[in-house]
């Protein structure tokens, strides 16, 4: 197979030069000065935090897509994944469904959200609208909105009074609840997106001033790849891309190739920043797209190397719809259909926005959450050099459609620096790639060549090596973070599965070898250190002559993937788990962690705090090389099980017509009265202690849960299993149903789906399709299973 094959080798050569110096923007941000003093800045290559360059690690997250109770842990959630940032729309539809009536209650409670967001010191860019998109009905515009731009003949969307005075009606209601919620007020708001997707710069300065004059304001307004805008356009200017396409109508698979290639930016007047790198990807009723946790740390990685200092995820935490007043049919309801009386119409599920995010409809975590949380570490601990390099492209770098070359950049400031590589793309599987080394070229005129060996560079794996940073000339293992401030100057790095791990650093830097392991070299200018074997204790410490004690601690490959790094009692600690813990959560004075796999977990802190305990009770640490374990129990419960009853089967598999956009149509109300009908009921409470899911495995076209008339989830079938299959989150959505723990009946609907339909209006990757009976039509539930989740919060001090 190819994966197992490797391509000749292969010389990596780059001719560096110094990037251009930062120039000020055309125009000067607001209010960008909070009460303590702190000021935010921006020029052509970054944001700046009192004059230090800032590269912000950003997720989207609705809030009135998650319940009010979930906001705080949530947001803890992907604070721990490595944001510093969240981004969040305020659908208008969401608020003021019914014409002169505002809902900023429960999960609509934007006050409330925004205050949870200041208290975890998170920064906000709230996208207003008044059109969103957000795959919500109408973009985000109300339906009597829609219908009063018909009857009293205006266009939406357009620089026209009429749109604008209905527009100040929704911005004045958000000024009032957020009043006092900006960065010059203190509080969490950094900048506001006034409209979306819109070349129209007349309306989106238009929309800025309105903003301005009720009382928004921000330190800047933003706007999404608007292409040539005037001078002086005053916006920040943010991004997007995604790695594949659910919103086509096409019959093959659609993913974004490009973006798993480096692809320089170039020359820019505005930081390069982006706002909608895909998280994940949702799933449309004719387009189902299956994504693999994989291709969207690799895409992100592409995308730094080649320019970005600003990483904003869309998705990063997956959705569930309020509850609407004309109900879920889905005629009606708050999500994009093919039946909605205006926009993109794409045929979406009704209540669920999953988006096979990093973090899942019902908080569900996902395994690109752990990769994404490297570039997140990545971005925060050396933001302040590498938003300062440029792009320098390699010699022979491959073109689009190039699966031999290996793929790779550098960003540098033209002597110290990082070299990128990916050796993943989406859908095509890459071969081994057989490298004799790396010849740098700086713009010195000094060449770095390193390191002393031939590697592989395996398929599927990404990586970020160093050079000349400090005291260190290279490391061939993985930059991923600093040791805790207060301890020295060193370096944390993962080991690259498949390449040996070699350390060059510069001799006469170096007073004293304190620590060493492996085989070291000699030569005229550096101590070379290699055959290092990855581990938790230290591989190289050196006292400098100028920078003090500088260690490197190369952890395992799999070890990588559970660092985490935060601030306890004043303290900064570097905290790894084993892989049966999915999150470690720091805030505070406490450590909360969870599990999905009863047992004993394994805690590690580095540096060894005085004291951990678990409730009352004091734990041991025990030295493990550079870090304390700590074994955290996990009580074992006995959960109930899911009841099944088939009440009704399921009628002949629907015709799929057509929508007025063309597309295959989702089923509507009458359809799913012709489904199989279920009762899914808990034996016994849920006991306490244990955090609980319902995964609903099946085959067939389409599935949703309610509970009496309230839908409570849905799903296209998309050939997920495991990660990405249909759950529902029962303690998840407790506080809003609390009959949800007990023995509440549930209703279980799922339509049929024909083998003609899934080869002539509805895309699925073929190896995805469900199992079809003798009359070519597919159904089947397989099993419903309860998940459960368990805590335990440690106290660190």
């Amino acid at each position: 197979m190819l994966l197992n094959l490797a391509v000749g080798v292969i010389g990596a050569t780059v001719y560096l030069s110094e990037p251009p110096a930062a120039v000020p923007l055309e125009f000067e941000l607001m209010d960008n000065v909070n009460p303590a003093g702190m000021r935010i800045t921006a020029n052509n290559n970054s944001m700046l935090v009192d004059g230090t360059p800032w590269v912000g690690a950003a997720g989207e997250v609705h809030f009135a897509r998650l319940p009010e109770d979930m906001w705080a842990h949530e947001l803890m959630k992907m604070k721990a994944g490595g944001l510093d940032v969240v981004d969040t729309y305020l659908f208008w539809i969401h608020h003021e469904e019914v014409q002169g009536t505002f809902n900023f209650t429960g999960r609509r409670n934007v006050r409330k959200f925004l205050s949870i967001c200041q208290s975890l010191d998170l920064k906000v860019m709230m996208r207003v609208g008044p059109w969103c998109h957000g795959e919500t009905r109408n973009g985000g515009h109300p339906d009597w909105l829609v219908e009063a731009s018909k009857t009293e003949h205006f266009q939406l969307r357009a620089n026209n009074t009429k749109y604008l005075e209905y527009s100040k009606i929704w911005y004045t209601a958000v000024a009032e609840q957020t009043k006092g919620m900006y960065f010059k007020d203190g509080g969490p708001v950094v900048f506001v997106q006034s409209g979306n997707e819109n070349q129209n710069t007349a309306l989106l300065e238009s929309l800025r001033s309105l903003a301005l004059s009720v009382g928004i304001r921000p330190v800047a307004f933003t706007v999404t790849s608007v292409n040539n805008p005037p001078k002086g356009f005053p916006f920040l200017q943010f991004v997007g891309a995604y790695p594949d396409r659910f919103w086509t109508n096409s019959m093959k698979p659609t993913p974004s190739t490009s973006g798993y290639y480096f692809t320089p930016a170039g020359v820019h007047e505005y930081p390069p920043l982006s706002v909608e790198i895909g998280g994940g990807m949702t799933v449309a009723y004719n387009h189902r797209v299956h994504m693999y946790s994989d291709d969207l740390p690799s895409w992100h990685h592409c995308y730094f190397g080649s320019g970005l200092n600003w990483m904003g995820y869309y998705m990063y935490h997956g959705g569930n719809n309020p509850e609407a007043k004309s109900g879920d049919a889905p005629k009606n309801g708050y999500q994009e259909s093919s039946f909605q009386p205006a926009g993109a119409a794409n045929p979406m599920p009704s209540k669920s926005y999953d988006f096979f995010a990093a973090v899942g409809e019902f908080g569900q975590i996902r395994e690109h959450y752990h990769g994404m949380r490297q570039h997140g570490l990545f971005g925060m601990e050396y933001g302040e050099h590498f938003a300062k390099t440029g792009v320098s492209t390699p010699v022979g770098a491959p073109a689009v459609g190039d699966t031999t070359t290996l793929r790779w950049n550098a960003r540098s400031d033209g002597y110290s620096g990082y070299i990128f590589v990916n050796n993943h793309q989406r859908l095509q599987p890459l071969p081994a790639k057989n490298v004799s080394g790396f010849t740098v070229h700086l713009a010195n005129e000094e060449t770095l060549s390193f390191p002393t060996f031939n590697f592989t560079v395996d398929p599927g794996v990404w990586f970020i090596f160093p050079f000349n940073l400090g005291v260190l000339n290279y490391a061939t293992a993985n930059l991923l973070c600093r040791t805790p401030s207060g301890t020295n100057n060193g370096h944390v790095f993962t080991a690259v599965e498949g390449i040996p791990v070699e350390i060059s650093l510069k001799k006469q830097m170096i007073s004293k070898i304190l620590v060493s392991s492996g085989v070291v070299t000699t030569t005229a200018d550096s101590y070379i250190f290699s055959r290092i074997v990855p581990s938790r204790g230290l591989a190289v410490s050196v006292q400098t002559t100028n920078d003090g004690v500088v260690d490197f601690v190369v952890i395992p490959t799999t070890d990588g993937e559970r660092v985490w790094k935060g601030v306890l009692n004043g303290k900064e600690y570097l905290v790894l788990t084993d892989q049966t813990i999915q999150t470690a959560m720091i805030n505070g004075t406490v450590i909360e962690v969870e599990t999905e796999t009863p047992g004993t977990g394994v805690v590690s802190l580095y540096p060894q705090p005085s004291k951990v305990m678990l409730e009352n009770t004091v734990l041991d640490g025990k030295a493990n090389g550079f870090f304390w374990d700590y074994q955290v129990p996990f009580a074992s419960v006995v959960l109930p099980e899911v009841v099944v009853k088939n009440i009704q089967n399921a009628g002949p598999a629907r015709e799929v017509g057509l929508s007025g956009a063309g597309k295959a149509e989702e089923p509507n109300a009458q359809d799913w009265l012709n489904a199989a009908q279920y009762t899914l009921q808990l034996s016994s409470r849920v006991p306490q202690g244990v955090f609980v899911r319902v995964a609903i495995r099946y085959e067939g076209d389409a599935a949703r849960v309610s509970l009496g008339q309230e839908l409570l989830t849905d799903n296209w079938f998309s050939g997920y299993t495991g990660s990405g299959e249909m759950q529902l989150g029962l303690s998840y959505l407790a506080s809003e149903h609390p009959s949800l723990l007990d023995t509440a009946m549930l209703s279980l609907s799922i339509l049929p789906i024909k083998e003609s339909t899934l080869l002539t209006s509805v895309f699925l990757q073929k190896q995805y399709w469900p199992s079809f009976d003798s009359t070519k039509v597919a159904l089947t539930l397989k099993e419903v299973v309860l998940l459960g989740t368990y805590k335990q919060a440690l106290l660190v001090n």
